[in-house]
This record gives structure tokens, sequence and C-alpha cells, in this order.
């Protein structure tokens, strides 16, 4: 069925909580022998896959910066393991699996990644398919990538992560979110403990238009204008064919809905500016399949946008039907609280644009509040 991944099942039953506990340094040898149910090397494949690279701690170095500038070995998987000042065996491993979003990397997810290391949690990011070349053309990878090259990264990390920790737990922004919740339909897992969905873009407005593009110009076809960011940290083009990706995904996912809800706490942090999805609909669809749901909405749907020539917020309509479904939850307490009612938020920095790696015209503030609300849900959800 479905609802049980076997592969997951088999792996937590052979292997033991000691090995677990016991490889808290950044010795790529303590990881090597381990093997899923097909005898795939988890590590060696995830090496393979998406670039894993083991630091010591969360820092510049971990992240691919060097002396203040972003290089070309920041576009990896990591797995940042937590070392206790007590004893290994009496300190529970807990492991957050990061999800970027489409056209970002890992490096994007670099914020909550040392928030949360430094909070006792082993990070491990996850490099989807297609995404994180330095190169020029490094967004046309996602030309030929399918949906499922996405549940099959995630699904790696997972058998991995089952192996280092007492518990996991997800953190997904945007494609990310998306990407976690098809897999929280799909698989129950014994060690999973939570999630947090940042932005989940698991309806898009234009979905319509992305089926009629595909049709007449082609998956190769480009999205925006070509731009330089930061050796493929993130994209700011790709092919049509990634968010048509994204959008069979979600076609996934509300199928499965109708048949599966998800038994596991979920946390959904929303911009109040999202241009990209509907939120009132989002969190709706949400609420009615996560049995322990909390909502949380950034912003004031109303604030002036602070950076339109970077924002799709633009179609009068959806702004004004998004103002009023954001403030009708809020009135009907569908969406739990809202968080920097003066602040402009919108969906490309759900947190903050604290380094100059993430984008010229993303502003949100006071993201410390954010990191400890996620972090506060972590730990007692």
């Amino acid at each position: 069925m479905l609802k049980y991944l076997l592969p997951l099942t088999i792996i937590v039953i052979h292997i033991n909580s000691y090995a677990a506990k016991t490889c808290l340094a950044a010795d790529n040898a303590c990881y090597t022998q381990v093997k899923d149910i097909k005898g795939n090397f988890l590590f060696q494949k995830l090496q393979e896959t998406q670039g894993l690279k083991v630091c010591e701690k969360a820092d510049d170095k971990c992240f691919g910066i060097l002396n203040g500038e972003l290089t070309k070995k920041a576009m990896h998987s990591y797995y940042i393991p937590y070392k206790p000042t007590e004893m290994p065996w009496d300190v529970e491993s807990k492991t957050i699996i990061l999800v970027h979003g489409l056209s970002d990397s890992p490096f994007y997810m670099k914020e909550i990644a040392e928030s949360m290391h430094n909070k006792g949690f082993n990070i491990l990011s996850v490099l989807l398919a297609g995404h994180g070349n330095s190169t020029e053309n490094g967004p046309m990878d996602l030309v030929d990538i399918k949906f499922k090259d996405w549940q099959e990264n995630l699904i790696d990390s997972v058998l991995f992560s089952l192996w280092v920790s007492d518990s996991i737990h997800f953190i997904g922004f945007s494609t990310g979110s998306a990407l976690i919740t098809n897999f929280l339909v799909k698989h129950k897992i014994k060690k999973h403990k939570n999630s947090v969905l940042i932005s989940p873009a698991i309806e898009l407005k234009q979905a319509k238009m992305l089926i009629l593009g595909s049709l007449i110009y082609g998956k190769d076809h480009i999205v925006s204008e070509p731009k330089k960011f930061g050796h493929g940290a993130r994209y700011l083009f790709y092919p049509l064919n990634a968010p048509n990706q994204l959008r069979l995904l979600n076609k996934e996912t509300k199928k499965l809905m109708k048949k599966y809800k998800i038994d596991s706490p979920v946390l959904s942090i929303f911009a109040a500016s999202e241009d990209t999805f509907d939120v009132a609909s989002v969190n709706t669809r949400l609420k009615d399949n996560v049995e322990n749901y909390i909502s949380v909405v950034l912003g004031n749907p109303r604030a002036a946008i602070a950076n339109p020539e970077n924002s799709l917020y633009e179609d009068k309509k959806f702004k004004k039907n998004q103002i009023k479904g954001i403030e009708n939850s809020l009135v009907n307490k569908d969406i739990d609280f809202q968080l920097l009612e003066n602040q402009y938020v919108e969906h490309s920095s759900p947190l903050s644009g604290k380094t100059a790696f993430r984008g010229e015209f993303e502003s949100v503030q006071e993201h410390e509040l954010v990191l400890d609300i996620i972090h506060e849900f972590l730990i007692n959800k």
C-alpha cells in the first residue's frame, strides 16, 4: 500500500540505534557501509546524485563561502551532525531534512540550517535533481527532469536520515514543501515526528497556463529573462518543464489526499504576499487533510509591494482575492496566527534577506522570531 514504505520499515528493523548515535564526526568512513533494501550504499548514492558533503559544523566552509564570496563549492547537499556535550548515548539524535524550492539549492536554506543545528539538530539538506549547476546554462538541466526524480532524492535522504537518527523532521520551502506534503500523504514512518511547510506550493495559480504553454512552446521554453545569481545557488530563470513537473506532483498529491490523511503534526508558514498560489485555498486543503495542523501568515497582504519588478503579484484580481481570502481566514481562525503585521513579506523570501546571497529584492525582518516559532514547534509537537 502507498501508505507504508516497505524499504524504510526494513531499514528501521535492521539498523541498531547505537550505530545511529556514534557517527557524530565528519568522518565519511563512518557512513559508507549502510545499504538500502535494494543493496545500494546510501552514503555513496547521495554523494553521486546530490554531491553530499559531511561538515563538522554549520559554518562558511560547509556552505561554500570563501572570504565572504560564494563559490562553486556551495552547490551540493550537506549533512551536519550535531555533537552533544553529553555522552552521545544519552542524547536523542534528531535530524532535520531540508528541502529547497524550485530553482533554488540547499544553500538557500542556509539560515535555517545554521539556526537549527545550533539548537541541537543534525541537518541534512536535499539537492533536488536539475538544481545547483553553476554554469551559465545550468538551469537547462531542468528540461528533462521528472518530479519522480525529486521524489527519489527525498526518499534517499530519508533512508540515510533513518540510519543516523532517533527522530526525523522535515522543513521545506515552496516546491520543497509540496514534495514533503506528497511524501507525507504516501508514507507513514515511525521515526518521523513533524514537518514545517514554508510557502507550501501545493497548488499553482497558473496551472492551466502551464499545460497550455507546454503544448504551445515546449518544455524547454525559458520562463523569464536569463539572469546570473551566485554560481547556481538560485536560478532566476528556468525552462517551462520545471514548474510543469511541480504541477504534476501536486496533481498526484491531490488525488492521494482523497484517500489518505497526514497523521503527523504540520506547521504551515505563508507569506501575506504569496504570488504563486492562493493562500486561503492551500491552507484549507492542508487543514482538511492534516490531523494536527497549525498555520501562520507573515506580513500584511495590503502592504505595498516593495519591489514590484521582482514580483509576479501584478494580477489585480488575484491580489484582491488573495487579500480577501487571507483576511477571512484570519477572522474565521482558519489561519491561527498573523506575525510581522506591518511588513511586506513575499513568497521568494519566507525568512530574511540577511545574507547577500539571497537576492537583491528580498526584505523580511525579524526573522529570528520566525526561526524561534519553527524551533518551538519542532520540539513540542
